[in-house]
């Protein structure tokens, strides 16, 4: 009956995956309907064998994305777009359902769970490639349109390639994430094929012209090579010191949208290097308005709402930072870091080398993409899924990369 189940997850998993890439692309309707079926599916063939008791990591995020801005709804802060914001926290519950249900599947053998998303995410790259066509194979220019930020125009030698989806850093996160998972789980595969694959996915990355994923898996792979090869002493050093690391990225970085003028010298070469996300994210918190609002948010809604509903079309909020204060304010963000920082000494009492790295790419990402335990954020729910399976194993870590 295990062995049984266990094929349905997985088959129910890739059809995750599937519709997930299909999501971003032109296909999305039929991309977003799989996924959603998906996810119905995993919570009906799992919610039966779940005890709850052990999912008490997961409650803050309820508490943080459900409870706290219907509550704020209820006593009339977020009167303005109530109805979306209860639907917003209606479906984060199910999502949390949904989180639950997957780890419950897989915490036996989280590497199952790894292997399976990687092959099918791998799979799917390799299909929407041959299919859109159109890749350049000059990497000496696109690496040169890269450091130089030419990335954009007519120029078939310098233009990005979505390969069908809607943006092109969507495409490159997808591929930095495969980088990641062929290397910190590389004993699992031939050296052939992590190899192959690794230049498939930089292939991916310099076509798309995203440079977010090369300093999110570079950084991360830095952190991966010392804390892997390290001795327990070595382990919780290298976690301290990464996790004052992001601490540091992410104060520079609000610290930049909060009291820098946009005129700053230092201000305007930051905000180019990260295509102007510190400008879009200095007009987003504007849009909170009153104070009452800048301390206790808009409330929880999906950021295309957002997009199309108060800014206009004008920028997008590529920013968790800048997003998450703009719609659970300063008091809410305040909840979100305490869970935060009580989820990475989780992870650092783990000591495992394969959870950390993912949390730092998770954690260098986003900065630049708004995808911190989004719903509708692929690569986050591949990493929350697969990070929290692991810190709720019975079984260290590395034990799984020994088979």
């Amino acid at each position: 009956m295990y062995q049984k189940n266990n094929v349905i997850n997985i088959l129910l998993v890739m059809l995750f995956v599937i519709g997930s890439v299909l999501s971003y692309s032109q296909w999305s309707g039929i991309g977003s309907g799989l996924r959603l079926v998906s996810e119905f599916l995993i919570i009906i063939c799992n919610i039966w064998n779940v005890n709850f008791k052990n999912y008490t990591i997961i409650l803050p995020l309820v508490g943080i994305f459900c409870i706290y801005p219907i509550l704020m709804t209820s006593v009339g802060v977020y009167g303005e777009f109530s109805k979306q914001v209860i639907l917003y926290s209606v479906y984060y519950a199910f999502y949390s359902l949904f989180l639950i249900c997957s780890i419950n599947a897989f915490r036996d053998n989280p590497m199952s769970l790894v292997t399976t998303i990687f092959w099918t995410l791998t799979t799917m790259l390799f299909l929407m490639m041959f299919i859109f066509k159109g890749v350049s194979y000059n990497v000496l220019e696109l690496i040169n349109s890269m450091l130089y930020n030419q990335r954009y125009g007519n120029n078939i030698l310098t233009q990005r390639i979505s390969m069908g989806f809607n943006n092109v850093n969507t495409l490159g996160m997808f591929a930095g994430f495969l980088v990641l998972i062929a290397v910190i789980t590389h004993k699992n595969r031939s050296n052939l094929k992590n190899i192959l694959i690794v230049l498939f996915s930089i292939f991916i990355i310099l076509n798309s012209g995203s440079r977010t994923p090369i300093l999110a898996v570079g950084i991360s792979l830095v952190v991966y090579l010392v804390h892997s090869l390290g001795s327990k002493k070595i382990k919780f050093i290298v976690s301290t010191i990464t996790g004052f690391f992001l601490t540091t990225i992410w104060a520079v970085f609000l610290y930049f949208v909060y009291f820098s003028n946009s005129l700053n010298t230092h201000f305007m070469q930051l905000d180019e290097f990260l295509s102007y996300r510190l400008n879009y994210s200095q007009m987003a918190l504007s849009l909170a308005g009153s104070d009452l609002h800048k301390w206790l948010g808009i409330g929880s809604m999906s950021t295309s709402f957002i997009q199309q509903k108060l800014t206009g079309e004008r920028f997008a909020i590529d920013s968790s930072l800048a997003y998450f204060l703009l719609t659970i304010g300063i008091v809410g963000f305040s909840f979100l870091l305490i869970y935060i920082l009580y989820l990475y000494c989780m992870i650092v009492k783990k000591q495992s080398s394969i959870v950390l790295t993912l949390f730092v790419f998770y954690s260098v990402y986003l900065v630049m993409e708004n995808i911190l335990f989004i719903p509708n954020a692929a690569v986050s729910t591949f990493i929350l899924t697969i990070i929290f399976a692991y810190m709720l194993s019975n079984k260290r870590v590395e034990e799984y990369n020994d088979r």
